[in-house]
């Protein structure tokens, strides 16, 4: 029926235009989880550094002109049972989004890094707000080495714990 095709492509316009529009934590993603390779990537605090290092707020403003929403990352709000929007979360992790880089170079030095640490980055697309990232990192003592590289080049980095951090995004795009 042609009016139910219709309607079925209206309905999926309007569900990638709401995930264009969502940006989950928009923010670095630390290599391998618990198995980290980056000595300064292991220490706890030097992950919380990295998060508090960026002005997320600000990059919605400037990249997504507010169109945009940080979500309590790493699950997405359709993931049913698992996602909790950010402000359920405990103080701990609310905290995490608040750009703090005065608490951000703190902690590096708290993790025993008083000078601050240089870690590999690697970004695909979005240089200008993966950028922006990299001057905030800067700013909080986090000398993010980065270079740009093809999707499939950056993920076989990922996957092989070649890189230290990759900015990569989430979402559709129309």
């Amino acid at each position: 029926e042609p009016s139910e095709a219709l309607l079925a492509a209206r309905q999926a316009k309007a569900w990638c235009a709401r995930s264009a529009r969502m940006v989950t934590e928009t923010m670095v993603q630390m290599l391998g989880g618990i198995a980290i390779t980056w000595e300064e990537l292991a220490h706890v605090r030097v992950r919380r550094a990295l998060n508090m290092a960026v002005n997320k707020d600000e990059i919605v403003k400037a990249y997504y002109n507010g169109n945009a929403e940080l979500f309590a990352y790493p699950m997405h709000p359709d993931y049913h049972g698992y996602y909790e929007p950010l402000d359920k979360m405990p103080a701990s992790v609310k905290e995490l989004f608040t750009y703090d880089p005065a608490k951000a170079k703190k902690l590096l030095a708290e993790a025993g890094f008083p000078g601050g640490v240089t870690i590999p980055m690697i970004g695909y697309r979005e240089r200008p707000q993966t950028e922006a990232m990299v001057n905030y990192l800067r700013a909080a003592g986090i000398n993010a080495d980065l270079k740009f590289m093809q999707y499939a080049a950056m993920r076989e980095q990922h996957r092989t714990n070649k890189a230290g951090i990759t900015h990569q995004t989430w979402g559709s795009f129309n």
